[in-house]
């Protein structure tokens, strides 16, 4: 039958008595919550329902089940499994194979409800590498796995669901989980479905790298050979052992080597093929060679394959463009304020040094020796950001003189997103090889070296790079700032401050400052224990440097980023149904003729006092955190100033400018799709926005809640926004949930402590 409930006011619904049970068991409703079916007279209880049971607690394994072994214990990364008891038996079948495979794996061995299984079941959580869920009507209805669930996703847990059957998840799990790695067991065939969860587990581990999709090729094809790693068409025989030589002819398709679909192997592909490498042999020898040189094919650069530079020896690893996580968690021990964690993605793949540059590679090109510690295999120290940048342009000079870097290719200094992708490798944790340190692990304080040693010296990292923490910190070429004000996309911070970053800390440094996310932030003129690493990479493309529409952009002076709307119709106000809703939110029907750039976030304080050079009156002073204090004149003038520079700076097109969005631009970028009275449906909770609420005030920084289907944050609540039209928007930390609707409208005022803006670029 179908059933209804009545929820803080509203009527939801319909839904099988099996999501309602599920929803109690989990939660979500209560007992004596509203409720109405087909056949009642009127609404009734839950409690109420026939069929309905009342919740009931346990956690331990029907008696007729046995362990099929011991959970783990040890200090290698293992998997958590998180699973509804009376599922054991088809997971027990599960995690045995997942056992057997190799794998470490823990889970409650059917402990008795007791007052220490808590402790113990979330002490595994926290410590765990990856979390397994297996979701099941069961699952779903179980108060434990939802608890687990919840504190695995606030502890920043690699999560991995695995569906065994079809099953509707409660409104909660649905919001947090939606996004997440899943596998619908229920849908694939057996193998096909083994071979998905082991590769998922091996991906989130660390074992084998995310595979990413191919770009088009560019202009620098033609010089960098694309090969696959085991050969090519003509090559004799499988892998390196074929040859010494191997050559490659050059397609100009934009299809990458990735996806090529390799040929049948009958007798016309071989002679067709041997035909190629003839052709190649006698004629087509030097196309592989930059400038039309001719030489041995080892000084052919290859994405996704090693490289040594020919002038000084020096090893590099490709790194695959890809997403990662930078930043730590807010449990990580000895985390800093300017370690906000979020997404990043890097488009463009890069070569980074294998090991930190040596004395002897810096002889080679800069004629000295200014290290501290001498040795012609330690890194190179005691120089400064600006050497180490000298460095890498006269070994560009260098190259390019040989014929061996392609246009637009330069040896430079890693951005420091580049730095921390490859230093992960993959990783989530505090250090690359896990979450704890020893004397074994790196050259660091306690490991009781004092001074540098020679570069490789300790274990690689995943991806094959050595000494990424400790031994010497090293220069990346952005300017300091917080990580909350950087890009989200191909980061880099050239907006210049007194401070660059210097990242992976020196062999003077403890464990807590040998983190990865550790930021150390130096005088430009510093010279210490800090030495570089080399990157090779394509300078950004031209095409970026001015706005364009449908694609998003950073405002370069200030990295602010920029979402592209498309024109568009929709519904503004609101339904004289809606709870909370005002006298002038008449609904009607609007169409923007014309599209706009909107600001993913709120401006900061930081990107505020960047531009002007003042900061406004007021408490809750953080960088990160949105401008607040700001009167209708402060918009106008940083917006004017704004567009002056970027004007100057031949980065606006013709008769575009940056203001204040009108309120019809605001709630279209709002509801961005939807007709909910938020933009996530009709009802609201303390995850979803930063409103009042009995444990809550004060402004967050920017990001911190769930973006809209568009990618703005912080829509609903943190401050109130500015519209060109002087009315505010959003609410803010200090509105009730009714006054931070998508409809809701703030009404004129000079300014006040809950006040900011969010930019818009647009034609005037």
């Amino acid at each position: 039958m179908d059933l209804y409930l009545m929820l803080n006011g509203t009527q939801v619904g319909p839904y099988q008595i099996e999501d309602v049970q599920g929803w109690i068991n989990a939660g979500y409703v209560k007992m004596d919550d509203p409720s109405w079916y087909d056949g009642c007279e009127d609404w009734i209880t839950v409690k109420e329902i026939p069929k309905i049971k009342e919740v009931t607690v346990g956690h331990s394994v029907g008696r007729y089940m046995v362990p099929p072994f011991e959970a783990y214990h040890g200090d290698e990364p293992y998997i958590f499994i998180s699973y509804a008891h009376r599922d054991s038996a088809e997971v027990f079948k599960e995690i045995s194979q997942l056992n057997d495979a190799g794998y470490h794996v823990w889970y409650d061995e059917g402990i008795e409800a007791s007052s220490e299984w808590p402790e113990e079941i979330a002490n595994a959580v926290i410590g765990c590498s990856v979390f397994l869920v297996f979701i099941s009507p069961r699952s779903t209805a179980s108060v434990n796995c939802r608890n687990e669930i919840n504190l695995a996703l606030n502890e920043d847990k690699l999560f991995l669901a695995v569906h065994m059957e079809e099953s509707a998840l409660p409104p909660g799990l649905r919001l947090r989980m939606g996004d997440l790695q899943a596998i619908l067991k229920y849908k694939l065939p057996g193998d096909r479905y083994q071979k998905k969860v082991r590769d998922a587990l091996d991906q989130l581990l660390g074992k084998k790298k995310k595979k990413i999709r191919s770009r088009p090729a560019t202009a620098a094809a033609t010089i960098f050979a694309k090969m696959e790693p085991h050969g090519s068409v003509g090559a004799k025989g499988k892998g390196e052992g074929a040859g010494k030589k191997k050559v490659n002819t050059v397609s100009t398709s934009p299809v990458s080597y990735r996806q090529r679909v390799q040929p049948k192997k009958t007798k016309l592909g071989l002679w067709l093929g041997l035909a190629i490498v003839v052709i190649v042999l006698i004629g087509g020898y030097s196309f592989l060679v930059p400038d039309g040189k001719s030489g041995d094919t080892a000084t052919a650069i290859m994405e996704g394959r090693p490289w040594t530079v020919p002038s000084i020896g020096l090893e590099m690893n490709w790194c695959e463009p890809g997403v990662f996580f930078m930043g730590s968690s807010n449990k990580e021990k000895g985390r800093n304020q300017d370690e906000t964690r979020h997404e990043v993605t890097l488009t463009q793949g890069f070569f980074l040094g294998k090991f930190e540059v040596t004395q002897e590679e810096w002889k080679t090109v800069m004629g000295t020796s200014p290290s501290k510690y001498f040795g012609p295999k330690r890194p190179v120290e005691n120089i400064s950001w600006d050497q180490a940048k000298r460095f890498c342009q006269e070994l560009s000079l260098t190259e390019k003189r040989a014929g061996r870097l392609p246009e637009g290719w330069n040896y430079d200094l890693p951005t420091e997103a580049q730095w921390e992708y490859a230093c992960r490798a993959g990783t989530d944790s505090t250090f690359y090889w896990g979450n704890a340190i020893g004397p074994s692990h790196a050259n660091y304080q306690y490991a009781g070296v004092g001074e540098t040693t020679p570069v490789g010296q300790y274990p690689s990292n995943p991806w094959g790079f050595y000494d990424l923490l400790g031994n010497v910190a090293e220069f990346c070429i952005d300017y300091y700032q917080p990580l909350s004000a950087i890009a989200k996309k191909d980061p880099i911070t050239l907006v210049e401050s007194k401070y660059r970053v210097d990242r992976g800390n020196s062999f003077v440094d403890n464990h807590v400052n040998s983190r990865i996310a550790r930021r150390l932030k130096k005088n430009l003129s510093y010279r210490g224990k800090t030495g570089f690493r080399l990157c090779l990479k394509q300078a950004p493309s031209k095409a970026g440097e001015i706005p364009v529409k449908g694609k998003p952009w950073i405002v370069p002076c200030i990295g602010l980023e920029m979402i592209w709307c498309n024109p568009g119709t929709f519904m503004m106000g609101s339904p004289k149904t809606e709870l909370g809703r005002g006298e002038d939110e008449h609904q009607k029907k609007i169409t923007l003729h014309s599209g706009f750039f909107l600001g993913k976030y709120e401006v900061t304080q930081k990107q505020f006092r960047d531009l002007t050079g003042k900061s406004l009156h007021g408490a809750y002073k953080k960088d990160e955190n949105p401008a607040l204090n700001v009167t209708w004149n402060n918009v106008l003038d940083f917006c004017n100033k704004l567009t002056e520079t970027e004007r100057k700076k031949g980065r606006l097109p013709k008769n575009w400018l940056y203001c204040a969005p009108s309120e019809t631009q605001w709630e279209y970028a709002c509801r961005a799709g939807t007709a909910t009275s938020y933009q996530w449906g009709n009802q609201i909770e303390p995850e979803f926005a930063n409103y009042r609420t009995a444990h809550r005030f004060g402004p967050k920084v920017v990001g911190l809640y769930p973006p809209n289907n568009w990618g703005f944050y912080d829509m609903h609540g943190n401050i109130l926004e500015w519209c060109s039209d002087s009315k505010k928007r959003g609410g803010s930390w200090n509105s009730s949930k009714f006054y931070v609707r998508s409809a809701a409208r703030g009404h004129y005022a000079k300014f006040g402590g809950t006040v900011g803006f969010r930019l818009s670029l647009q034609k005037e």
